[in-house]
């Protein structure tokens, strides 16, 4: 009689996971419009959401999931370098191209995209004892930004934007434990960013099409909780 082997083995699950990631979201250089000069700059944020997957055992305790989530993809500190040499300043904020019938330049300082995640992911456990494993696990998302919202502090509002499209590819390692609590599992792990890469916004005068990619960069936590 084996019972820890038989828990281990059960196929299906269902899990529900949080995470907050703090990231370096890109470093790149960018023009606004017909300016005379470029923005360099970098972009910190913490993204925030959950995810619900189904979890399938493939082989001995490597795991499959997939499933849908929610992301608040942030930007909420701007470093900008505008300019070259004696000329060059330096500024917490970037132009942004908010409708008014002033002729006025406004800056944002902080903006989120509201996203609809796509996730696949694998797990690997290590046992510890009878009810604890290590894992090791490798995520892969992909980003729909379905709503923007930027903060424009010379008017104190937010300018709101619903311009649905493909934000980009995220992947993550998660290094964790597991304990078990009858048909419960409580799943803490550290999460260290990989790659990013995401793309730029129309509303900065940017290329839509034009993409922000950036290797490790962040760390971050999650809390999954998993039901079999």
């Amino acid at each position: 009689m084996i019972p820890a082997a038989g828990k281990s083995q059960v196929k299906d699950n269902i899990e529900f996971t949080l995470f907050s990631v703090y990231n370096t979201q890109g470093k790149y250089n960018s023009q606004f419009g017909n300016v005379s000069y470029t923005n360099n700059l970098k972009l910190y944020g913490t993204n925030l959401g959950f995810h619900l997957d189904y979890k399938r055992l493939l082989y001995g305790k490597t795991y499959l999931k997939i499933g849908l989530g929610y992301m608040e993809f942030a930007v909420d500190k701007i470093d900008n370098e505008s300019g070259t040499g004696n000329a060059a300043t330096t500024s917490d904020s970037r132009p942004i191209n908010y409708p008014s019938s002033v002729f006025i330049l406004y800056s944002t300082t902080r903006y989120h995209y509201n996203t609809l995640l796509y996730h696949v992911g694998v797990e690997r456990q290590f046992s510890i004892s009878h009810d604890l494993h290590f894992f090791a696990g490798l995520d892969y998302f992909y980003a729909n930004s379905l709503s923007q919202k930027f903060y424009i502090p010379k008017i104190q509002t937010y300018y709101n934007t619903t311009n649905q499209k493909g934000l980009g590819s995220f992947i993550n390692l998660n290094l964790g434990v597991s304990t078990h609590f009858g048909n419960f599992s409580l799943l803490p792990a550290l999460v260290i960013p990989v790659y990013k890469s995401w793309k730029q916004d129309i509303v900065f005068y940017e290329n839509p099409n034009s993409t922000v990619s950036n290797w490790g960069n962040g760390i971050g936590i999650s809390l999954s909780i998993s039901y079999r």
